[in-house]
C-alpha cells in the first residue's frame, strides 16, 4: 500500500450515509502522511522473535493427568453402568496416535491403511464404534467436552468394553496438539 494513499475523513458529519467519499476533496479528505508527518518505517514485530522450548516432561504428566481425567468422565458419564476397559485396543490406540500426529503433517495416504492393519485382528472379533479427535489445547474442560460430545458414552449394550488414548505433541511456545481416541467395543458373536 502506498503511503500516499492512506486519508482521512475530516469531515463533520457524524452519519455515515451523509459522507462524501471524494477523497480528492481537501475539505473532506486529508492524507495522513505528507511533508510535516512521515509514515512510519519500523515495523511493529520485534527484529527477533524468541520461542520458548516446551518441556516434554511436562508434556508427558499432563498426557498421563489428561487420560485419567476422560477416563474418569467417561465413567462418570455411565454412572448407571459398569464401565470395562479393553487394554488390548488401548494399547493399539496409544500405538497409532503419534502416527496420526505425524501423517497430519504429510496428508500421508498410507495412513488408512496403516491404520486399518494395526485394527485388523481387533475388528476380526469386535464391533468398534468410535474415532480419532484432534485440537490443540487450551484446557481440560475444552477436550473433555469435546469428547462428550462424540456421544460414545451412550452405548449401554450389556458386553460394551471402552478404549481410551491420549497423545500430546508439545509443538515450541508451549503449544499442544492434543490426541483423543476413544471407543467402544461389542464383542462379536
Amino acid at each position: 500500500m502506498k503511503v500516499a494513499k492512506i486519508w482521512a475523513n475530516v469531515q463533520s458529519e457524524e452519519e455515515a450515509r451523509h459522507t462524501r467519499f471524494d477523497v480528492v476533496r481537501r475539505s473532506d479528505w486529508l492524507p495522513v502522511f505528507g511533508r510535516n508527518v512521515g509514515a512510519p518505517t519500523g515495523s511493529i514485530q520485534p527484529a527477533v522473535l524468541e520461542y520458548t522450548h516446551t518441556s516434554s516432561s511436562s508434556c508427558q504428566i499432563l498426557q498421563d493427568n489428561l487420560e485419567k481425567h476422560l477416563r474418569d468422565s467417561l465413567m462418570k458419564w455411565r454412572k448407571a453402568s459398569r464401565t470395562v476397559w479393553n487394554r488390548y485396543c488401548i494399547a493399539i490406540l496409544r500405538k497409532l496416535l503419534p502416527a496420526l500426529e505425524y501423517s497430519s503433517w504429510e496428508m500421508d495416504e498410507h495412513l488408512n491403511i496403516d491404520h486399518i492393519q494395526e485394527m485388523q485382528h481387533l475388528l476380526g472379533s469386535h464391533k468398534m464404534f468410535g474415532f480419532p479427535l484432534n485440537m490443540s489445547y487450551t484446557n481440560m474442560e475444552a477436550v473433555t467436552e469435546a469428547m462428550r460430545a462424540t456421544g460414545v458414552h451412550y452405548n449401554e449394550n450389556p458386553g460394551v468394553e471402552f478404549a481410551l488414548a491420549v497423545y500430546i505433541h508439545p509443538f515450541p511456545n508451549n503449544v499442544l496438539s492434543v490426541w483423543v481416541y476413544v471407543a467402544s467395543l461389542i464383542k462379536r458373536r
